[in-house]
């Protein structure tokens, strides 16, 4: 997906719900953009749900 529209959907989203899931491939691979879409999920008050594998998480690393 283009990112300028992925990063759009949550103004577009909450019009229809009050959450969104973020899923498919490995989402944490794309760890900045997951960061800033979920960013932009909370400044229109909309819940951002990630399922990861969790496979490539590394219990040391900051991940605030």
């Amino acid at each position: 997906m283009d990112y300028k529209l992925f990063m759009s959907l949550p103004k577009h989203l909450i019009k229809i719900t009050d959450q969104v899931a973020v899923g498919g491939g490995e989402p944490l691979l794309f760890l900045n953009a997951l960061k800033k879409f979920s960013a932009e999920c909370k400044k229109h008050e909309l819940i951002c749900n990630v399922t990861s594998n969790g496979r490539i998480l590394d219990p040391y690393r900051d991940w605030e």
